[in-house]
């Protein structure tokens, strides 16, 4: 199953099996006109017919459609297997449009653009990567999602997520990536054919996962353990070291992936791209 790391799994039988050979190149925004768990409710019923991708409400995310799938949400196949679909919780009186949905919705729109590299996030109609629903050829949502009562700030979200993308407000930036990459991997990120999934976020993602690991320094007695999932890292002793080691063991998982820096310079760009306990 493909998925924002943001969201919670919920499910949906409304959707395509596969995307009939497209791509996604755009996120499509919706306004839910109810409350997000409300929306689940609908999504869950196949008598509804219809599912987004996801559902954004005050900080929570939910996922109804496997990324690998289109959602039948736009009214038109193409854009629904070209797309990810994401509702928003408002659209009607009595159910405001939040700062923390406006927020929660524009790291969701930041994370698949990262993933799928659609780059800056833009709106122009069709033309850009940010469509709004009511713009789809088919629809007969007309207010979908912005103008509706309580309806969609898109362009606060799409500046926000851009501001993130540009890594002005991340706990870990663009550049500490590439830093981290370089610390651990030898070599600039910048090559994109030389990184096994096409760019340093990706690449690290993946291979890094979320697997704990032992980081020591070859010219010195030091050592940490960074947490992929979280961006950070803790000084270790050696006495702490060979416990991680066997706690790792007990859990069933083998050796603890362990990596050395090959010089000081490397030691000093990694640890100084991540927050140390």
């Amino acid at each position: 199953m493909t998925g924002s790391a943001m969201a919670l799994w919920r499910g949906s039988p409304n959707h395509y099996d596969g995307r009939r050979g497209w791509k996604v190149d755009h996120i499509t925004l919706h306004i839910m006109v109810g409350w997000l768990w409300g929306t689940d409710s609908c999504f869950q019923q196949a008598s509804f017919g219809a599912a987004s991708h996801y559902g954004v409400g005050g900080t929570q995310v939910l996922q109804w459609v496997d990324e690998d799938n289109g959602s039948w949400a736009d009214a038109n196949w193409i854009s629904d297997c070209s797309g990810i679909t994401i509702e928003h919780q408002g659209g009607m009186a009595g159910i405001p449009m939040t700062a923390e949905t406006i927020e929660t919705s524009a790291q969701l729109c930041a994370d698949i653009s990262r993933r799928y590299g659609l780059g800056k996030l833009y709106h122009d109609g069709l033309n850009g990567n940010v469509y709004l629903h009511r713009e789809i050829p088919g629809t007969t949502h007309a207010a979908c999602p912005d103008l509706a009562v309580n309806g969609l700030p898109y362009q606060q979200i799409i500046d926000r997520a851009n501001q993130i993308l540009e890594g002005t407000d991340m706990a870990v930036s663009n550049q500490d990536l590439s830093n981290i990459f370089y610390a651990v991997w030898g070599r600039n990120a910048g090559d994109n054919n030389k990184q096994p999934f096409g760019n340093p976020y990706e690449t690290l993602k993946r291979l890094a996962n979320v697997v704990p690991r032992i980081l020591r320094a070859q010219d010195a007695n030091d050592s940490w353990i960074f947490f992929p999932s979280t961006g950070r890292v803790k000084a270790l002793t050696d006495a702490q070291v060979e416990e991680v080691k066997v706690d790792y063991k007990n859990m069933g998982l083998g050796e603890i992936p362990t990596t050395a820096f090959r010089t000081a310079a490397q030691r000093t760009i990694f640890l100084n791209a991540l927050k140390e306990d």
